[in-house]
């Protein structure tokens, strides 16, 4: 019996230093997972301060790109403003043409659409596609058709409001404006488009 009594504090001893390997194993894996507890939120720190830096230059971009769109727009507000006033400048009274340029321009006129093109083409008003011919016939038809408000014609020349504010006399109203309004009305329409 005494053997076995004897083996008994020796089982307990080797049961004792195993639990002591155990105890110290488990402490290891909870110092390795404080340790990467600590890496992680170290990791989700530093993942956290480099979204609230790109939030932060954003925001400083939004903040320039708003900045200079509304530069840009102060900036062509204010040229559409420098061309309305000089459009709308005080009129300027041309001197009258030569009196054997105003007869060949009322010689033109007398010779029907043809002559009438000439005198559009003559006067540089009708932006042309640079084909002489198809240009000449375009402008030939637009001087037959007199005077229609609903015709637009490609020249700097608002055609509806010339009739309703000066008439052309059944003519068409380039034709009429380059005749009879030329020297005293500068510009042909309120602004030119």
């Amino acid at each position: 019996m005494g053997g076995a009594a004897d083996s008994a504090p020796a089982v307990l001893a080797g049961s004792a230093a195993n639990d002591e390997t155990v105890f110290a194993e488990a402490m290891a894996r909870v110092d390795a997972l404080a340790g990467r507890l600590a890496d992680l939120k170290a990791t989700t720190a530093l993942g956290h301060q480099g979204q609230v830096r790109e939030a932060l230059t954003r925001s400083e971009l939004t903040a320039a790109l708003t900045a200079a769109l509304v530069g840009r727009a102060d900036t062509e507000a204010a040229l559409r403003a420098a061309a309305h006033r000089q459009l709308q400048g005080p009129p300027t009274r041309r001197p009258a043409p030569p009196v054997r340029l105003r007869r060949l321009d009322r010689a033109l006129a007398r010779l029907g659409s043809f002559g009438q093109a000439a005198l559009i083409a003559r006067s540089g008003l009708w932006r042309g596609t640079g084909r002489t011919l198809f240009d000449l016939r375009h402008m030939a038809a637009y001087a037959r058709r007199g005077a229609a408000p609903e015709i637009v014609p490609p020249a700097p020349f608002d055609q509806a409001w010339y009739i309703a504010n000066g008439g052309s006399g059944g003519r068409a109203p380039i034709v009429h404006y380059l005749l009879a309004e030329r020297r005293r009305r500068p510009q042909p329409a309120p602004a030119v488009r």
